[in-house]
């Protein structure tokens, strides 16, 4: 990971940021509380990171629909900017990265990362039945 946030731009290094932009382009405006409990940070954490991002432009707060008093928060279109060139420079790294390997070796890093990216999935659900 040190080694992936090194060769990223500078402002691409923030990994907080980056996170909660990539959950608000996949999830669509949310709260910020749900954002929080989607990307496991405190509720200050990630709304430090929301003021942080909309003052960059990259967010944008929009009225709740089903609470007057509640705003939600959505990526804008620079947002979405920085999450697409973040997947290509991170895409372009692993692409060097493993560039000499074999069709099979690239085969079988694929499959233990599904199988790894699963396993943590039913972890993390086990984990909240439990509390």
């Amino acid at each position: 990971m040190q080694e992936f946030r090194r060769r990223l731009p500078p402002d691409a290094q923030e990994i907080g940021r980056g996170a909660i932009l990539f959950k608000l382009s996949h999830h669509g405006p949310t709260r910020p509380s749900d954002l929080a409990g989607w990307c496991q940070l405190d509720l200050s954490t990630v709304s430090r990171h929301l003021g942080a991002l909309e003052r960059d432009g990259q967010v944008e707060r929009l009225a709740d629909p089903d609470d007057g008093r509640a705003h939600r928060v959505a990526v804008t279109s620079a947002g979405q900017e920085y999450v697409a060139d973040f997947i290509t420079a991170r895409s372009a790294m692993v692409a060097t990265a493993t560039a000499t390997w074999t069709p099979t070796e690239r085969a079988e890093l694929e499959r233990l990362l599904r199988r790894l990216a699963e396993d943590l999935a039913a972890l993390r659900s086990a984990e909240g039945e439990h509390k």
